[in-house]
């Protein structure tokens, strides 16, 4: 490659050769740019794990030329790369600019909002600037990895975290789901012992040991979502997913802490909230993808050791009930979430009855749409407009995570003779606890229905009223409901079978109708189980002769 004084020198000689005055030479335009990382950390989310660089997606850049003059703006795509549009025009070999980077993301279409991580006060967004670097041989000057581990290098990191689920809530907007565009500011490093949301100024404080904490980040996120497209309720402080909102923030719960005690419908929506939170936190993940951090983009909720921000500190799964918790009820922010997570995903695990998949912007759509604020809310968004068939796909994952009754299939009659007067139909209810250290020990519901449906998921007029839990503490308590002769006649005829066997599903609904006991009681409910089934045969004789053709299949589960 000829170099531009070489040049100037040939052309200065050709000139005078033949009589051309000598003209000055203009270098290039020069286009800056740089590459902008940020150390994060790397390994198995159960590995003590190491530190390893990120690209610093989406930051804001600026250029300053001469360095004491803005002189261009861009932003970092997802490879941490950046380049300004506007070049500078023909510099001297002396020209110097500078860089400066900002923890300040531009939302990823127009009218959304700015994503920011500020100082304490709020007062100042994190910044970085270079020293003046030559224009034409800046020699890497205009690259920089954020690896001092100090607060400024823990603010780019945890800038990145909030990138995902700002992506995520402006991608359901842009995809018609009625999400409100939404970029939460959040202040870091904020002193005591949580990251939390603030619901009253709309911003989340960051606590620096929850600098590698994808998880935490989202969560808090997700609560100002909700709180922003209206479904975050003024509940919230202490809550735990090991025990029943119910029991541990009841009446008189709170009376050695000073916080609020509050009723059944409080705990209610205490719970979704948490529930909803870090749903949304593990979701976004999901959908919008990470660069590959240590304890993110997996079906596990991590809170790393706030002492050291890196060590592992809790870790419980969203897809696996009883995994670092019990998921504990309509009221336990752990069946919420793992409920939530089941209709989103397309892993049908038979421990959790799962056979839906929703999908992520269905489940948005019924509780944006509707302001769910409640569990109770959300299963009678499912119910409405449902077929049976599906009202039982979503109360066998209820059921899964301890919401609704729960079929006992030890004794679920299995061949059932049309003149038996009698069959009995026994289901338990869900259990849940005070603390998070007391054995379970608590009933849930008390009131409960059994519906009957043939084959084709026709319901038969033989269920039941409501039936009522009269000892709501009695741990050994046997629900149960029979069919009389007269029951069992409409039975046969409703299947239609005059010869030969016929299937019938049964489902027991179940919801809280005198929990709260107040004038204003909040009711719940009522919660559909998964189906289980029967053959009702036509006369003992039959039997043998049925199971010789292979007619009769003992069937617990739809």
């Amino acid at each position: 490659m000829v170099r531009a004084n070489s040049l100037l020198r040939a052309c200065t000689l050709a000139c005078a050769t033949v009589g051309i005055s000598r003209f000055a030479y203009s270098a290039p335009a020069v286009n800056v740019g740089g590459t902008l990382k940020y150390e994060g950390r790397t390994g198995a989310a159960a590995d003590a794990g190491d530190y390893g660089l990120f690209a610093a997606r989406g930051v804001k850049v600026e250029l300053y030329f001469p360095p004491g003059t803005l002189f261009d703006t861009t932003y970092a795509n997802d490879a941490g790369v950046y380049q300004f549009a506007k070049p500078i025009p023909a510099p001297d070999a002396a020209a110097t600019a500078k860089i400066k980077v900002f923890t300040e993301s531009k939302p990823n279409f127009a009218g959304a909002e700015v994503l920011k991580i500020t100082n304490v006060a709020g007062t100042e967004t994190y910044a970085w600037e270079s020293p003046a670097v030559n224009v034409l041989t800046p020699a890497g000057g205009f690259n920089h990895d954020f690896k001092d581990r100090a607060t400024l290098d823990y603010a780019f990191a945890t800038h990145d975290m909030y990138i995902t689920p700002m992506r995520y809530t402006n991608n359901l907007t842009l995809s018609g789901s009625g999400a409100t565009p939404f970029s939460v500011p959040v202040k870091f490093p904020i002193p005591g012992d949580s990251t939390f949301y603030d619901g009253t100024t709309e911003q989340v404080s960051h606590l620096e040991g929850d600098r590698f904490d994808w998880d935490v980040a989202g969560h808090e996120y997700g609560h100002g979502v909700a709180k922003k497209n209206g479904f975050q309720q003024g509940v919230g402080g202490f809550h735990s997913a090991a025990a029943n909102l119910r029991f541990e923030r009841g009446p008189g719960s709170m009376a050695t802490t000073g916080a609020p005690d509050y009723d059944f419908k409080q705990t209610s929506q205490l719970a979704f909230g948490e529930g909803f939170a870090t749903y949304f936190s593990l979701v976004a993940q999901r959908v919008i993808g990470t660069p590959g951090n240590q304890r993110s983009n997996d079906t596990l909720y991590h809170d790393n050791d706030d002492a050291n921000g890196t060590g592992l500190g809790t870790a419980a799964s969203i897809e696996t009930n009883g995994a670092a918790f019990t998921s504990l009820g309509e009221d336990s922010e752990g069946s919420v979430q793992r409920i939530l997570w089941d209709l989103y995903d397309n892993a049908n695990e038979a421990a959790d009855r799962d056979r839906v998949t929703l999908g992520h912007a269905a489940v948005w759509n019924k509780i944006n749409t509707n302001n769910v604020v409640t569990l109770n809310q959300f299963w009678g968004e499912l119910e409405t407009g449902a077929s049976v068939k599906n009202k039982i796909d979503y109360g066998a994952i209820f059921e899964a995570h301890n919401v609704s009754p729960q079929p006992d299939d030890a004794t679920a009659p299995v061949i059932v003779d049309e003149r038996d007067p009698s069959p009995k139909f026994i289901w338990k209810n869900p259990i849940g606890r005070a603390t998070a250290t007391a054995a379970l020990e608590k009933e849930l519901l008390d009131s409960f229905t059994v519906l009957f449906f043939d084959s084709l998921f026709n319901q038969i007029p033989v269920g039941s009223d409501i039936i009522k839990d009269t000892a709501i503490n009695n741990l050994t308590n046997e629900l149960s409901y029979s069919l009389d002769a007269g029951q069992m006649g409409l039975l046969w005829e409703s299947i239609g079978i005059a010869t030969g066997s016929g299937t019938v599903y049964w489902v027991v609904t179940g919801g809280n109708k005198d929990f709260d006991g107040t004038a204003a009681n909040f009711e719940t409910g009522m919660y559909w189980s998964d189906a289980r089934s029967f053959v009702m045969v036509p006369e003992p004789a039959s039997i043998s002769a049925l199971l010789a053709l292979g007619m009769l299949v003992r069937r617990n589960r739809k």
